[in-house]
């Protein structure tokens, strides 16, 4: 092989293996970011849906409180 064509040759490989690690590298960084993202909005996700449970049930305990409060209030008034 002539000198010229295993310049080329070598060029080429090398600049195929370049592009190939810069490949992996970005890919890599680019799903750890995607799984770094999604894990950040099922976390929101799951504090909103935790708090709005909390709100429901301190709201049904405020009307089950305001009941008995009636009930008591009912039962001091009869005796």
């Amino acid at each position: 092989m002539k000198i010229g064509v295993k310049i080329t040759v070598t060029f080429f490989a090398i600049a195929f293996l370049s592009m190939l690690v810069i490949g992996v590298i970005s890919y890599k960084r680019t799903k750890s970011s995607f799984e770094k993202q999604s894990f950040e909005k099922l976390t929101t996700v799951r504090e909103m849906k935790a708090n709005q449970i909390q709100d429901y049930f301190n709201g049904t305990f405020a009307v089950l409180q305001q009941i008995d409060d009636v009930c008591n209030w009912n039962k001091s008034i009869n005796n």
